[in-house]
């Protein structure tokens, strides 16, 4: 009786050795603990490991935290990891209703499902350039804006000026960590205030894997990490909070740039796909600009005439009821719009209770209900590049060319994912090659261009434009013998839509930089600019043509300056493209772009 006794003793520890061993190998555990490819824990503080081994050694943590549990309250501090250990039958069950402090947390004691949402490029703010992504916790409420919502961001002191933003955000300056708030927040501040799109993908995993994430990043929101603007960002850490639920690394510790858009392409990869569904929900102005181009010539026209301070025309008065409706439901959400504009403007609000006034003399209900088509920003190109280019010209022997790119975009890529009619480059490199001789042609630091264009054409529809560039460059258009010479360049003016797919712009600006050719006496040059750009059956194209002159004590024109390209092939990993440039010399590039 004793041998059988002692043979099941040694059978049930045998599984429970077992299990423990599986378990302290098994993906989801070492990723409750932030390991990563390197066998090592990303998270820095030690109040996240019971085992001083905990960082490089799972099963030391594991063995930790099944006896550390013999105290409730650290369960209530780390209910993930109760949670998926208890799973395998090592450890009792628990209520996790008792641990108030993760309850409130989590502003439900059941979470369903989880969203990860992406937020569009937002060019007003160097942290929200490339968007910017957040996690939404469904089944915390009957109403979705009092879901919770996981944010990941640096902790920035008020009052810093973008440039120390990005310079700090460039080299590891701020610390970051995740925070908690209700849905609404996000929605008020990038939907309606930023006036940005947001787009969820629900995460097609199961409840228990919800409520394994939740808690997870219950767990997350005590650790503080380094913030690197381009690479452990807001981008990196939402991911790899997700690798829990994903079953792969979905970033890697090495990666030079890490994006949302990035970040969003890999869940929801065709042969890997962690996405449900994917759904918009449209900024104010994105869902007045939807509702205005769903009218009649007829009814945007009386729109117009409204807003001219002409509500009683005649137009108005001859359009069917449903009709009238439909135009009094647009200019109410166009007053919305302006309305999270122009806060301070009382007149919006104002004349926009008018309309709501109007619309009740109407039968109640919604007539004018409208989708707004727009591509998802998972199919855009991803944001690495590099490029080979052959260059033909006059002035100089022809050369090949060679780009890298870290980030992000230019005007002759499609912008799905990204503000329309603009342009967003950080840390472009091109190197010459001419008869087996070396050189640096170019280095765009930044390079931002807003092209900021009225989707409708109505008052507050659009706004100024502007262009900010600073590197260093080598402009053989103005000769044989230049030099390697770094600028600062500012533009500023106005852009309009031409016809549907075109847009036409006018700017003037200037730029300081070092003398570009052996004999020039000028640092400061200054121009004006008209340009075009646009969409030919799915290719981008622009033409411009600008007048420098140059300051001294005297001021001397320059040769006009021409440039025009086009990209006669484009996917979303390559694209063909054509560019021509003429100042006092001319060339024309041939170039293949690859994008990773």
């Amino acid at each position: 009786m004793k041998q059988a006794v002692s043979c099941l003793f040694f059978f049930f520890f045998a599984l429970n050795v077992s299990a423990e061993s599986n378990l302290a190998d098994s993906w989801q555990w070492q990723k409750l603990l932030q390991y990563n490819e390197t066998g090592k824990s990303e998270v820095k503080q030690d109040e996240f490991f019971f085992s001083p081994q905990g960082r490089n050694d799972p099963k030391a943590e594991l063995d930790a935290t099944i006896q550390a549990f013999e105290d409730k309250r650290n369960i209530c501090k780390f209910p993930a990891r109760h949670m998926l250990i208890e799973r395998t039958g090592l450890i009792p069950p628990f209520d996790y209703s008792t641990c108030e402090e993760f309850i409130d947390w989590q502003k439900s004691d059941e979470v369903d499902s989880i969203t990860l949402v992406f937020a569009d490029g937002y060019l007003k703010n160097p942290a929200s350039f490339h968007g910017h992504l957040f996690i939404k916790l469904g089944g915390a409420s009957n109403v979705e804006l009092l879901d919770n919502s996981l944010n990941f961001g640096a902790k920035v002191p008020p009052g810093v000026d973008p440039l120390s933003y990005i310079v700090k955000g460039l080299f590891g300056g701020y610390e970051a960590r995740y925070s908690a708030q209700h849905f609404y927040r996000h929605n008020l501040s990038y939907g309606q205030v930023e006036l940005r799109n947001l787009w969820d993908y629900e995460l097609d995993i199961s409840t228990f894997e919800a409520q394994l994430l939740a808690a997870h990043l219950y767990e997350l929101s005590r650790t503080e990490y380094t913030y690197y603007f381009t690479s452990k960002n807001c981008a990196y850490y939402v991911a790899r909070a997700l690798e829990l639920v994903a079953g792969r690394y979905l970033v890697t510790d090495s990666e030079l740039t890490v994006f949302p858009s990035g970040v969003i392409q890999r869940i929801a990869e065709r042969e890997n796909s962690l996405v449900r569904e994917i759904t918009l929900n449209e900024s104010e102005q994105k869902r007045f600009q939807s509702k205005y181009h769903a009218l009649s010539k007829r009814q945007q026209e009386t729109v117009r005439l409204w807003l001219e301070d002409h509500p009683n025309s005649r137009l108005f008065d001859n359009l069917a009821e449903s009709e009238q409706k439909q135009v009094l439901i647009t200019l109410a959400s166009y007053y919305s719009f302006r309305q999270r504009q122009n806060p301070e403007q009382e007149a919006h609000r104002a004349r926009k209770q008018d309309v709501l006034t109007k619309l009740l003399k109407y039968p109640p209900g919604d007539n004018h209900k409208v989708k707004a088509i727009s591509e998802e920003p998972h199919l855009g190109q991803k944001p690495n590049m590099i490029r080979v280019s052959k260059v033909f010209g006059s002035g100089d022997v022809d050369r090949w060319e060679f780009t890298a790119r870290p980030t992000y975009y230019d005007c002759l890529q499609p912008k799905i994912g990204k503000p329309k009619n603009s342009a967003l480059r950080m840390g472009e490199l091109t190197i010459s090659v001419i008869d087996n001789n070396v050189a640096i042609e170019d280095l765009t630091v930044i390079d931002i261009t807003s092209f900021n264009v009225s989707n409708t054409g109505l008052p507050g529809d659009g706004g100024n434009s502007w262009i900010i560039k600073a590197g260093a460059t080598r402009n053989r258009l103005r000769g044989e013998k230049v030099n390697l010479a770094t600028y600062v360049e500012g533009h500023y003016g106005w852009a309009t839509r031409v016809t549907r797919n075109i847009i036409g712009y006018a700017l003037f600006g200037g730029r300081m930089h070092d003398k570009e050719r052996r004999g020039d006496q000028h640092n400061v040059t200054v121009e004006s600019m008209l340009g075009f750009e646009g969409e030919f059956a799915g290719r981008n194209w622009f033409c411009e043509v600008a007048t420098p002159v140059s300051i001294t004590d005297k001021v001397k024109a320059q040769n006009w300056k021409m440039n025009c390209g086009a990209s006669l092939v484009m996917n979303s990993a390559f694209d063909f493209r054509v560019v021509y440039k003429k100042q006092e010399n001319h060339n024309i590039r041939l170039g293949v772009s690859y994008y990773f």
